[in-house]
């Protein structure tokens, strides 16, 4: 009876499946690894095939709104080309050196036209007159193309003038003027001990062709002075 116990109980038990064929053994787990690595370094060099690439300006130096931009602050970088924003190609280099930035620039920041001040349209009946003022005559800031300033006929005390001859006398020049284009010149009176020297700056005003003369006798007088109103709009 006991032997035909122990058949029923090796009848009677249940199978035992190994699960050995189910472990992930450690090889098996690299090899995988391995094949999406390679799989994946395949698939991005051939995406990074299909993105097309042009050649942009960028900026080589962090710079400050009006700057004027120069020749060494310009270098050329690869970027998509669906980039998002509207870049200035290498070509249009020569088109923007001397021009003026309207914002500030980071280093390897690519150039776009809106970061260009843009010289303004001449307003029918208006007319450009050019002063050249000195650092107490301007803002301690550069202006930009679109700025509107107000011109103001000051005496070296900062009263109200009137030179001679002057359009309407006795009437103190006070005129809404918009920046036609600026420029630093040389310093004056400057010194390597000179604690009191001047930059000059010369700039083009816009201004109605009624107050034009009087822009310039103030000017030629050197008692006009400009402060900035409003800037251009972005």
């Amino acid at each position: 009876s006991s032997g035909q116990s122990g058949k029923k109980g090796s009848k009677g038990a249940p199978r035992l499946t190994s699960t050995s064929s189910y472990n992930r053994r450690p090889w098996q787990i690299g090899a995988a690894v391995a094949v999406i690595a390679v799989f994946g370094a395949a698939g991005a060099a051939i995406y990074s095939g299909t993105v097309h690439q042009t050649t942009a300006l960028a900026f080589s130096q962090p710079l400050q709104a009006g700057t004027v931009i120069t020749s060494s602050d310009l270098r050329t970088v690869s970027v998509p080309t669906d980039a998002h924003f509207a870049i200035l190609g290498s070509s249009s280099k020569n088109l923007i050196v001397g021009k003026q930035l309207s914002t500030a620039a980071f280093a390897n920041e690519p150039v776009n036209a809106g970061m260009i001040a843009q010289t303004p349209q001449l307003i029918s009946g208006d007319v450009v007159v050019g002063v050249t003022l000195t650092s107490n005559q301007i803002p301690s800031f550069p202006l930009i193309p679109g700025d509107v300033v107000q011109a103001t006929g000051v005496t070296t005390g900062g009263q109200a003038a009137v030179p001679a001859p002057s359009p309407t006398p006795g009437v103190p020049l006070d005129v809404n003027a918009t920046v036609y284009s600026y420029s630093s010149a040389s310093s004056s009176g400057a010194t390597s001990n000179s604690s009191n020297s001047q930059y000059q700056a010369v700039v083009s005003l816009e201004v109605p062709a009624s107050d034009a003369l009087a822009v310039q006798n103030y000017a030629s007088a050197n008692q006009i002075s400009l402060a900035l109103v409003s800037e251009p709009a972005p």
